[in-house]
This record gives C-alpha cells, sequence and structure tokens, in this order.
C-alpha cells in the first residue's frame, strides 16, 4: 500500500529488555495485525431477541446477561492482543498460557507477575501497548 507516494509498512515489533543482576531478557512485542483467529476461537456474542407485537423480533443489547457476556468477551481479546504479541519473543514458552486456548489467555499476568516485578510487568505490557499503538 502507499500514501502519497510513500509504502506504507506495518508496524515494527518493540523490544523490552528486562535487567536481572548479570543478565539481561529480552522481549519481543509484535503488532498484532487482525483478529481474525481470536473471533473464530470466540465468536462476539450475539443480543437475545424479543417479539415484539407489530415489530417482530427486535434484539435487546441493554440485556444485562448479554452485557456481562459483552465485557468478557472484550476482557478475552485485550488478553489474546497482550498473548499474541508477547508470543513474538524467541524463545519464549508459557506455562499456563496455551496459544489454541481462550480459557488459558486470562492467566497471562498471573504468568508474568510470577516472574516479574510490577515495574517490569508495566514495562513489559506498555511496549505491547507501544507495538500494537505506534
Amino acid at each position: 500500500m502507499k500514501l502519497q507516494g510513500k509504502t506504507l509498512q506495518g508496524p515494527k515489533p518493540v523490544e523490552c529488555k528486562i535487567h536481572r543482576e548479570d543478565e539481561d531478557f529480552l522481549f519481543t512485542c509484535g503488532p498484532v495485525l487482525n483478529f481474525d483467529e481470536f473471533l473464530k476461537l470466540c465468536p462476539e456474542p450475539k443480543p437475545p431477541l424479543k417479539t415484539i407485537v407489530g415489530q417482530g423480533k427486535i434484539q435487546v443489547t441493554d440485556d444485562p446477561r448479554y452485557l456481562l457476556k459483552v465485557e468478557a468477551h472484550n476482557e478475552l481479546r485485550i488478553a489474546y492482543m497482550m498473548v499474541r504479541s508477547i508470543s513474538f519473543t524467541p524463545g519464549l514458552e508459557w506455562s499456563l498460557v496455551k496459544l489454541d486456548n481462550p480459557d488459558t489467555w486470562l492467566k497471562y499476568k498471573e504468568e508474568l507477575q510470577n516472574v516479574l516485578t510490577q515495574a517490569e510487568f508495566n514495562k513489559l505490557i506498555s511496549a505491547v501497548f507501544e507495538a500494537n499503538n505506534p
């Protein structure tokens, strides 16, 4: 793709260095360019239908149970972005998180906070956001 005669490239990965005593650990946070895989594994929730005389079936988008499902779906979307982005790191092996299992994605916080200080965790999450919102 070109814009004003210049070739537009995708965002580049962002590196996040965590320094520990005599060793540096380098995380690579890559851009998540589409959410097709996410939507295949976690389809968007559909609002319930309600039949109204004269109008037929309408979607009830303010249903409390539906709104809870939407909130949970949005949390999973963010967790997916975090996990996919951090997984650009060469040699990274998750213990609790499985890329193909949405039930594990929210465990990324627990897994990272078990090995990183709060400041290191915040630095890594900032790198994820930088990679995905340059």
